[in-house]
C-alpha cells in the first residue's frame, strides 16, 4: 500500500472529479424528478382531453356575442337566433367576457400568428410577478387590462398544472410546439385541457373572445369541428376561417371598447 502523500496535482483532480460526479448525480436527479412530474401531468392532461375537445365541439350551440354595429355595443345572446332577431351581428361563439371589448377583438385578429409566443415570453419573463406579467400583455400584445389579466390567469395555471411538462421541453427544445390533440403531450395541450374549461383553469370563461370563437386561423392549428363556424358579416378564406381584415380597418378608438 503506497502511504505517500498526494500531490497537489493529485489533490486537485481528486476534488474535481468528486464535484464532477456530484454534478452528474445532482443533474440526473433533476431529470428523474421532472421526467416523472411529466409524466404524471401528461397522464391528467390525456385524461381531460376528451371533455374539453367535447365542449369546443358544442361552440355553434347556445351562447353568442354579439354587436349591433362596428365599434357599438357587444352584449351576450343565449342563441343565434336571439341574436338574429335583435338584429345583432355575432362576433363570437360563447359569451362575452374579459376580451370581448372592440379593442381586444382587433388583437385577436393582429396576432393570430404569434399570440402564444408573446404570451410565453411575456409569462417567462415575469413568472413570479403578475402584475408585470399583465403589464407585459398590454404592452406587447395590446389587450385590454381585463383581458391581459386573463391571458395571465391561463399561464399561471399551466405553471401550476404543466410545469414539469414544459421544463421537459425546454430540455428538449420544443417549448414552442403549439400542436394540440389528444394523442399529443406539449405544453399547448397541457394548458388546452387543464386551464381552458374549468377543471381547473377558467380562461374560457374569463376571456370570451379568442381565436377559436372567432374562427381565426391561427399558430396553434385546432380541428374544424372545434371552430367556431357561425360568426357573419366577416368573409371567409378557402380554408373556411374568417378574414377580419377588411372588417378592422380602420380599427375601433380604444376608448369605445366597453371596461
Amino acid at each position: 500500500l503506497d502511504s505517500r502523500p498526494m500531490s497537489t496535482c493529485n489533490k486537485s483532480w481528486f476534488v474535481v472529479a468528486k464535484i464532477i460526479k456530484l454534478v452528474v448525480n445532482a443533474a440526473a436527479i433533476f431529470l428523474a424528478v421532472f421526467a416523472c412530474g411529466a409524466s404524471v401531468q401528461a397522464t391528467v392532461s390525456k385524461a381531460k382531453a376528451p371533455f374539453v375537445y367535447e365542449k369546443y365541439k358544442t361552440l355553434n350551440s347556445g351562447n353568442v356575442c354579439a354587436y349591433d354595429e362596428k365599434c357599438g355595443d357587444i352584449q351576450t345572446f343565449e342563441s343565434r337566433e336571439a341574436a338574429d332577431a335583435a338584429n345583432y351581428t355575432i362576433a363570437h361563439c360563447g359569451r362575452c367576457s374579459g376580451c370581448s371589448s372592440w379593442q381586444d377583438l382587433s388583437v385577436q385578429w393582429n396576432t393570430r400568428k404569434n399570440a402564444a409566443k408573446l404570451s410565453q415570453s411575456c409569462g417567462l419573463q415575469n413568472i413570479f410577478n403578475r402584475d408585470d406579467m399583465a403589464e407585459c400583455m398590454r404592452n406587447r400584445m395590446g389587450w385590454t387590462n381585463e383581458c391581459s389579466y386573463a391571458w395571465v390567469h391561463s399561464v399561471e395555471c399551466a405553471k401550476q398544472n404543466c410545469m414539469f411538462i414544459a421544463v421537459t421541453a425546454m430540455i428538449t427544445n420544443k417549448l414552442g410546439n403549439f400542436d394540440v390533440g389528444p394523442s399529443l403531450v406539449t405544453p399547448a395541450m397541457c394548458n388546452e385541457a387543464q386551464c381552458e374549461q374549468g377543471n381547473p383553469g377558467e380562461f374560457a370563461k374569463l376571456s370570451g373572445a379568442s381565436r377559436r370563437k372567432m374562427n381565426i386561423q391561427s399558430d396553434i392549428a385546432r380541428p374544424k369541428d372545434q371552430q367556431c363556424s357561425i360568426v357573419n358579416a366577416v368573409p371567409k378564406s378557402d380554408q373556411g376561417f374568417n378574414d377580419w381584415t377588411g372588417f378592422f380597418d380602420p380599427l375601433c378608438p380604444r376608448d369605445v371598447s366597453p371596461p
